[in-house]
């Protein structure tokens, strides 16, 4: 029976054992297939976007060109358009003949050495000032993009419409969307320093910045990326290679929202209050801004020395920054809403 029992304990223990390293091995392999997974989506998307931008830079020119009825008329537009074209085509040349000669047993690591070897790294510049002087009443937007040949093209087609300003990466981008407080944000994903997501965070985060509408505009197609994109606060997603007249009516449509806030604010009917009640409530968001500001305005009215400057420290902003926020959700500065607040109360 001791022996029985001995044998029986060893089987058990050898059981044990074989059972432990068949699961050990399991999850080896698993991780194994995890990482390996990992490495093929960051291989498609590092390849998407570097054959996506030039593609954008191609296609987009191309199709703006055909529409310039008169090229001698353009002029510096169009000779910028032409120069931004050949240098994306010879860059999408050299891509590809790097991708062609890499032998079908190369890693994915020679693959990657490779294609960073044809692709020259963008200078990053920050751009912040407008080139052209614009009348004070268009809408502001910003694009953030590492690529500088993006960031003229999007000019071109912005530039009679609004505003334009301009950073090369993420940090530059929301150190001067806090500095201007633009009405509009247009961003690439895969940028140095602070990629496009952590970006759109910390926008949305910001007291100063968390209204403005984010539009992220990058190679990165899957559903998996478009998922991340929204989960970190974008308003839209739009992939490359991008139809110019869909970026323009993704754009007035965003802001053509902000309006519905405007009204929300100086609503004083029942009809108004029932329309506001029918407002969806991603527009609804910053309505709890406007009410701490309007419930602050009330209880200090009868103080003499209410400013600008004390509801500005008061909410967390600068004198310009709060200017910037109420003009965009309001449509009035915060001088006139506080002549109006105490209008009503003499009245």
């Amino acid at each position: 029976m001791l022996v029985l029992a001995i044998a029986f304990i060893f089987l058990l223990l050898v059981l044990i054992i074989i059972i432990y390293r068949y699961y050990l091995q399991k999850a080896r392999i698993a991780e194994e297939r995890n990482k390996m997974e990992r490495e093929q989506l960051d291989f498609y998307t590092q390849v998407s976007h570097e054959l996506r931008t030039p593609l954008t830079l191609i296609e987009g020119p191309l199709s703006q060109l055909a529409e310039t009825k008169d090229l001698q008329q353009a002029g510096a537009e169009a000779s910028g358009l032409f120069a931004i074209i050949q240098r994306n085509t010879h860059q999408l040349t050299q891509l590809i003949n790097k991708m062609l000669n890499v032998q079908a047993t190369g890693s994915i690591d020679d693959m990657t050495a490779s294609m960073q070897e044809s692709i020259p790294l963008e200078s990053h510049t920050k751009t912040a000032e407008t080139e052209q002087p614009h009348a004070e009443d268009l809408s502001t937007v910003l694009i953030v993009d590492d690529n500088a040949d993006i960031r003229a093209y999007l000019r071109t087609i912005l530039q009679d419409r609004y505003q334009v300003n301009e950073a090369a990466d993420g940090q530059q981008g929301l150190a001067i969307a806090n500095e201007i407080v633009p009405d509009l944000i247009v961003s690439d994903v895969m940028m140095p320093v602070m990629n496009g997501l952590e970006f759109c965070q910390r926008v949305k985060s910001g007291t100063a910045t968390s209204h403005i509408p984010v539009i992220l505009l990058t190679a990165r197609a899957l559903s998996q990326h478009q998922i991340e994109g929204y989960e970190s606060g974008a308003d839209a997603y739009i992939t490359k290679p991008f139809s110019a007249d869909v970026l323009l009516a993704r754009i007035g449509n965003l802001l053509k929202s902000r309006l519905v806030l405007k009204n929300l604010f100086g609503v004083e009917n029942s009809k108004d209050h029932e329309k506001a009640s029918n407002t969806p409530q991603t527009i609804i968001k910053e309505d709890a801004f406007l009410l701490k500001f309007r419930d602050y305005i009330e209880k200090n009215l009868s103080d003499s020395d209410l400013s600008v400057e004390t509801i500005g420290a008061e909410l967390g902003l600068s004198r310009v920054q709060l200017y910037r926020k109420m003009k965009a959700l309001t449509g009035q500065s915060p001088v006139e809403l506080l002549r109006t607040a105490r209008l009503r109360i003499r009245n």
